[in-house]
Order: C-alpha cells, then structure tokens, then sequence
C-alpha cells in the first residue's frame, strides 16, 4: 500500500512539473528609435541578422564604448532586443542588456568658476603691475571631449600615415580613426580643397584595403571632425574657434602630431 502512494505522489508531481505554465518576465523596452547608446559591456559584443541567438547569425562586431544610434526595438522570448545602426551604415540587432542610452546633444558642463581670492589683511587687495614685468597667464581648461577618438592614434600611427599618403592633394587632415574589427582600421580624412575621403587597411599592414571618397550626406559619426588630428611637421591651431594640444607616441617621448578642437562648432 504504501509503495502505491509514493508511486502516485511520483505521477502527481511529474504532471505538475510538465503541464503548469512556465512564466517569463518580459524585458522592458527602455531606448527609442533615433536615440544614441553606448555598449555597456566589457567584452566585444555580437551584432546579429535577427533578435536570436538562435536563429540570428553573426555579422558584426561592436567594441566596448562604441556608439550606435537605435532604429528599431523587439522583444523575443522575454528578452529586449535593438536593431542598431553604425556610422558606416551597417546595421544589426544587438541584445538590450548590452547597450545603455547616451545623449550625445547633452551639453558639457562649465568648468568649475575659480575661487575668490581673499588677500591678507597687510597686503592691498590690488597689486601693482611693475612695467615690463611679465605676467604669467594659467592655462585654459577645457570641458572633457564626449568621443576623443585620438587615444588610439600612437597605437595605429604607423596605418594612419598609410592612409593620408594616398590622396594626391597634401598636407590631409585625420577627422576620424575608428575599429571595425581588432585588426582593421577606418580612417577618415580631408585635403587642403575640402574633399573627404575614407581609407580602410589592416591595422598590421602600410597597404590600404580600400579608399574612396565619402558620399556628401552621408551621416557623420559621432566625433567625426571635433576633434582633428594634424600630423606634424604640421602646426597647431590656436584662435578663437579652434584649441591645441600635443599627441605624443606611446611612450610620451615624441610629439606626433597636435589634436585640434573645435570650440565654435
């Protein structure tokens, strides 16, 4: 008698097990179409045909950092999905967990005002300015660039230089240096009459893959132009609208080149 019970609490729990309803909580949609988002994850992450790791197949790769802006958004089996598109054009679907919005119209903050200086009770409060005495100016601070591209410029000098040797019309101007696989390189660059142009080559080789010029509409990537990079012997560029600062190698020995920002943009 008793093995007949267990027997049958054995059935009754295998129906339960099999027949009740599994519930999935569904991921929220948190990022609109036409927003920016930034990969969040620490790791190089998959950019997919369709909203699965099952069935989408792997067509891309996005960087830790890299910025995309969101066209479409899904959920499938429970889970948020976001069809991103890259400043080449290439599009793919990415899983939610891996991005986080970003807005890059967001202005940056004011730097910090200075503070009051208080003089000492014995001293005057203006001092006198001997004549032909110089005055020491403290340097201008500037807000934090949101895509400073030129960090990767002393690691890939050698196919950055490879690129702007192509165009016919020299000295060029780098607007843009960007990964499109860890051993591939973009390079976007203008000459002295206007003309952009785009270079991709390995980032191990001196020969470009391929070069040809940007189409004029084309969407900008974020940080294309603002920063620029000028290639010494060329010089900096200092006025009003435009502020320089020097690029070094990897080592911090050598000035390679100056980065340009541009302050009226």
């Amino acid at each position: 008698m008793r093995c007949a019970a267990v027997a049958g609490a054995a059935w009754l729990a295998a129906l339960l097990t099999t027949t009740s309803p599994v519930v999935q909580a569904e991921e929220a949609v948190l990022l609109e179409p036409g927003s920016e988002a930034r990969v969040a994850a620490s790791t190089r992450v998959n950019l997919r045909s369709r909203p699965s790791t099952a069935t989408g197949g792997v067509i891309g790769k996005l960087l830790p950092g890299d910025i995309v802006t969101v066209t479409e958004s899904s959920v499938v089996d429970g889970r948020a999905w976001y069809r991103v598109e890259l400043g080449d054009g290439e599009q793919g679907w990415v899983a939610g967990t891996l991005l986080e919005g970003v807005d890059l119209r967001a202005p940056a903050a004011a730097p910090p005002a200075p503070a009051e200086l208080v003089a000492e009770p014995s001293a005057p409060a203006v001092r006198a300015i001997v004549p032909g005495e110089r005055v020491e100016t403290p340097p201008e601070t500037l807000p934090p660039l949101e895509n400073d591209w030129t960090a990767m410029l002393p690691g890939l000098l050698e196919s950055v230089d490879a690129c702007a040797a192509v165009p016919s019309l020299q000295p060029v101007v780098i607007t843009r240096v960007y990964r499109i696989e860890p051993n591939l390189v973009g390079v976007r660059m203008e000459d002295p009459s206007g003309r952009r142009t785009e270079c991709i080559i390995q980032s191990s080789s001196i020969y470009p893959l391929r070069y040809e010029p940007l189409v004029a509409g084309l969407r900008p990537m974020p940080g294309d132009g603002n920063p620029r990079f000028i290639r010494v012997p060329g010089e900096p560029i200092n006025d009003q609208c435009h502020r320089s600062d020097e690029v070094r190698d990897a080592r911090g020995e050598t000035v390679i080149g100056w980065r340009v920002r541009d302050l009226c943009r």
